[in-house]
């Protein structure tokens, strides 16, 4: 028989989220049930900016709910640590609306890390991370729910500093002090930290969704929800012949090279068009997972650059910037003109490490710390490409001089070559790095194409020397 939902009125308030989660005992983040009676359909329109927020909630909490128990089911692939000692445990007094919840703040001295299967490394408890506390290495479920060990959830929200082995951890239970674990003594308990969710983008939303509902950050809500948004039909610009045509020519010839779907292409035409008039400022696309929405605005932004419109996008989490960032990185180099020209011109930032980029080599040169870097070095003044071109240049007047003497010729010809190669290799990874991260409107095709050509001529020259008898 399933269980009926249990989740009280006061579930809904997203001010609570983390105290909520928190409580939550085993059977109830188990529980498909546990919202079922709070969950609604997300209505087409709205009473209010409230409203909309207020409908969202309970989704909130039944997501949070859904992906906890997801990664309770695998817990035995979960990356794990050992606790060495809890130093402090200290029940924190908090405001009159919480009164129903109770929560600690424990300080924590970590022990060590395990290899994690599914991570590839080795854990170490991270800001916003929520973690099971156990006596054992879980290998089921079941484990984190013993009679000695209850289940017990907590969460991290001070990370250890870099010369520290201390995280700080809030949870709804008391945990027992002063206990050091010895590795080396198999009679000592050992308590445990197993890495379950991060709560960092859910408590994100809870917060948004609890701000005030009046103030200009509403605006942007209130105009996508009003019934009364200004339409286009009176819009010179709109009707303007002249704009349509041009508008065709530009926008919808690019858009449809794309390979959108009808609803696809109507959502990047529509959000393109909007860069050419002034009677509306924000569109709202939507769709159900699956319906190709972070395609779409991939192939909005590329629109978007095509067309010389400065774009800056954001999203929640960095899964989502990721794979949006691959998307549009993929069309860019499709339609690049000559070699890693027009890179440039796009910009990724973020967290390095959650987003994995090693594991995506190609968004490397659109990553800002590593463009910064790697510009860094192409004007500095002693390494820069502007020192190594004239040594170049001074390197050519040399061996022309080298070339009039018949003494030691031979003897110095494989130095001057050895050294022609290594400069020549400089110059041009210098170059390389100028036309891949500077922006087209800083350095022109026709340049490009000098560079190109004149490090074709150094290649040839290099082919000649090699091939010379002196």
């Amino acid at each position: 028989m399933d269980k009926t939902s249990n989740a009280s009125e006061g579930d809904a308030k997203p001010r609570r989220l983390l105290d909520i989660v928190l409580s939550w005992p085993l059977e109830d983040v188990l529980n498909e049930n546990l919202y079922k009676h709070k969950v609604h359909k997300i209505p087409e329109t709205f009473k209010s900016a409230t409203d909309y927020k207020n409908s969202f909630i309970p989704l909130l909490c039944e997501e949070t709910r859904t992906d906890l128990s997801s990664s309770l089911s695998g817990v035995s692939r979960a990356p794990i640590c050992e606790i060495k000692k809890v130093i402090k445990s200290k029940q924190l007094q908090l405001p009159k609306a919480q009164k129903h919840f109770k929560q600690f703040r424990h300080k924590i001295q970590l022990k060590s890390t395990f290899y994690s299967v599914e991570d590839g490394g080795d854990y170490e408890p991270g800001s916003g991370d929520l973690i099971a506390f156990t006596n054992i290495r879980p290998k089921s479920l079941d484990d984190l729910n013993t009679l000695k060990s209850p289940y017990h959830i907590g969460y991290v929200d001070r990370p250890k500093k870099r010369f520290s082995d201390m995280v700080s951890v809030l949870s709804s239970k008391c945990l027992k002090t002063d206990t050091e674990h010895d590795f080396g003594n198999r009679e000592e308990p050992k308590l445990y930290a197993v890495y379950l969710m991060n709560m960092t983008t859910n408590l994100r939303i809870s917060n948004a969704l609890n701000s005030p509902s009046e103030g200009e950050h509403l605006n942007i809500i209130k105009t996508v929800l009003g019934p009364h948004l200004i339409s286009g039909e009176n819009c010179q610009n709109c009707l303007s012949e002249e704009n349509c045509q041009a508008s065709f020519t530009k926008e919808d010839m690019i858009i449809r090279s794309q390979k959108l779907n009808e609803s696809q292409e109507d959502a990047v035409s529509s959000s393109a068009n909007m860069i050419n008039c002034n009677h509306s400022n924000v569109k709202l696309i939507w769709g159900p997972p699956g319906t190709g929405k972070t395609k779409t605005v991939a192939c909005l932004l590329f629109s978007l650059l095509e067309l010389k419109t400065r774009t800056l996008t954001c999203a929640p989490t960095n899964t989502a910037v990721l794979q949006v960032a691959i998307r549009l990185h993929r069309l860019v180099m499709d339609s690049l003109e000559l070699e890693t020209y027009g890179l440039g011109d796009i910009v990724l930032f973020g967290n390095s490490k959650r987003m994995k980029l090693s594991s995506h080599p190609g968004l490397v040169d659109i990553f800002l710390d590593n463009r910064v870097e790697n510009l860094k070095r192409c004007f500095d003044s002693n390494i820069g490409w502007e020192t190594n071109l004239r040594s170049m240049i001074r390197l050519l007047k040399s061996m022309e001089k080298f070339t009039l003497r018949k003494k030691y010729r031979a003897v110095f010809a494989f130095i001057y070559k050895q050294k022609f190669v290594e400069q020549r290799e400089k110059l041009k990874l210098l170059m390389q790095t100028l036309y891949t991260h500077m922006p087209k409107s800083f350095i022109s095709l026709e340049t490009v194409k000098k560079m190109l050509q004149a490090l074709d001529l150094l290649r040839s020259l290099g082919i000649s020397l090699w091939q010379a008898k002196f």
